[in-house]
């Protein structure tokens, strides 16, 4: 994202990891919220701000310094970082749980039968696709 100056992590040659975005990169702080699962950066890379746009600046970059970078993620492994989804395409069941849609679309699309898939189920007891 280019709020986080387009670079955070990398597979690097000899250490790559299938299915991930890699590690951080030396002085990239990087966490995944324990909440909501996002992913959050802090680097002296990070841009400023939104030209002219304080209230969304202060929504990407809070006081602490960290970038919300709007990405839902994983580690793997303690040191790779997984992108699952983005955080405004999760869906919340009746139930409370927190569902990343992308990872059943995919798999539905992996079928040589299926070209597009949506789920479905904010605020139901099910998912639908």
């Amino acid at each position: 994202m280019t709020e986080n100056t387009a670079i955070a992590t990398a597979n690097r040659p000899g250490r790559v990891k299938l299915g991930t975005v890699g590690e951080p990169h030396h002085g990239i702080e990087l966490r995944i919220d324990e909440t909501t699962g996002e992913i959050l950066t802090r680097h002296p890379g990070t841009f400023a701000g939104y030209w002219k746009n304080p209230e969304a600046t202060a929504r990407t970059i809070r006081c602490d310094g960290w970038l919300h970078t709007g990405d839902v993620g994983e580690w793997v492994d303690d040191t790779y970082v997984k992108i699952t989804d983005r955080m405004k395409d999760i869906i919340i069941t009746a139930g409370g749980k927190n569902v990343a849609p992308s990872e059943i679309e995919n798999a539905l699309k992996a079928s040589p039968y299926i070209k597009e898939a949506i789920v479905i189920g904010d605020a139901r007891p099910y998912l639908t696709a």
